[in-house]
């Protein structure tokens, strides 16, 4: 016996036909597909393209300037125009990997000339127009250059750079208050995940949120880095850690509310709820110096809640990092260390066990009753 053969979307467009489904059922199922889809290509292979793309683009960079080919700003502006020009050409007209690298390699080392060219003819400085040029342009490319390697590229260059830009302008005390909003930014795209698979964004919408995440990484371990003294007077790298923690300790408890207390907790202000509203404002509060602690918490919730392992392991890598480079930056003794280790241990695992008593608890209750019962019609 032959089966038909057909794509999903046929299949699901048969279903919400024979009335089977309903068209808010069916758009569920294709953003499921959509993020399967997404799961299972290898993201170590992309960020190995990213990397080849970058040195690419140094090389072809180098030989540029090494030969002369130009010599002032205009001819800067102008090569930096053509390879962008025709890497966009290229992205949309081939879709091969070769093509792809090549492209991503023209535009790195475009994007660089046409930076120089422009911020060569500005008056003021050159550096802090270069960084200017640099967000705009990458902000600019997004959805010209359709390349999910690019596109996961861009918002690290523009974090990057707008953090460059926060210290030439020597307003670091606003740094605090810009992770918070990256972290917001990102909590937005996840909530509305779907809602971008579903109209057909992913192409733009995943690569994005995967490079946000990787810039609201970088800025966050800032706040492990310190300047000694005897390198520089009164200078805070990261002043006010403080202000992230609780900027992204109301985040977690939004992802909580949001996430957890309808599926997990059974209801919005049950017990368990609010108990797990409690404990998260403890840890907050115990760990206001280091704010990257409560972001790998909501990156490892958001993960967990939306079945996306790559987020979810990147939130456990990214607590591992932090916490490494944080308790090796501050200023106290192995052994004032080790215990601070120890007693976190030691409260994550009581909290683990006291929210597993209090989510269980009515479950094991209805069992006990339902035996009861029973026993009382025997």
């Amino acid at each position: 016996m032959n089966c038909p053969q057909g794509s999903v979307g046929e299949v699901l467009s048969r279903l919400q036909e024979e009335g089977l489904i309903d068209n808010n059922q069916q758009n569920q199922a294709v953003a499921c597909l959509s993020r399967l889809d997404d799961e299972m290509q290898p993201w170590y292979l992309r960020t190995l393209i990213g990397f080849s793309a970058w040195f690419s683009s140094l090389l072809l960079l180098g030989f540029v300037l090494e030969i002369g080919l130009v010599d002032d700003e205009v001819g800067y502006i102008a090569l930096g125009l053509g390879l962008l020009l025709a890497a966009i050409v290229l992205s949309r007209v081939i879709d091969n990997d070769f093509s792809n690298q090549t492209a991503l390699a023209c535009n790195l080392a475009g994007q660089c000339l046409l930076v120089i060219g422009i911020a060569g003819t500005m008056p003021g400085d050159e550096f802090k127009m270069a960084l200017v040029c640099l967000i705009l342009l990458n902000a600019l490319l997004i959805p010209l250059y359709s390349d999910r390697v690019f596109r996961t590229l861009a918002p690290m260059i523009m974090v990057a750079a707008m953090v460059a830009l926060l210290y030439a302008y020597q307003v670091q005390a606003v740094l605090p208050l810009v992770v918070p909003a990256l972290a917001a930014l990102f909590l937005w795209m996840v909530s509305n995940e779907d809602w971008f698979s579903v109209n057909g964004h992913d192409q733009w919408a995943r690569p994005l949120m995967a490079g946000l995440l990787l810039g609201l990484f970088g800025c966050t371990l800032l706040s492990t880095v310190y300047v000694l003294p005897e390198l520089a007077d009164r200078f805070e790298f990261y002043p006010r850690p403080w202000l992230s923690t609780l900027g992204i300790g109301l985040l977690l408890l939004y992802a909580e509310y949001r996430f957890l207390c309808a599926d997990v907790f059974g209801g919005f202000w049950t017990l368990p709820a609010i108990s797990a509203y409690g404990m998260t404002t403890l840890i907050l509060l115990a760990t206001l110096p280091a704010p990257g602690i409560g972001l790998s918490v909501m990156i490892m919730l958001l993960g967990t809640a939306r079945g996306s392992p790559t987020m979810a392991g990147a939130g456990i890598g990214f607590l591992a990092l932090f916490m490494g480079a944080w308790f090796y930056g501050i200023e106290t003794s192995l052994l004032v260390k080790a215990y601070s280790l120890i007693g976190a241990g030691l409260l994550a695992l009581i909290a683990r066990w006291l929210l597993l008593r209090l989510t269980f608890q009515p479950a094991s209750q209805a069992v006990d009753a339902l035996d009861h019962g029973e026993s009382g019609h025997a």
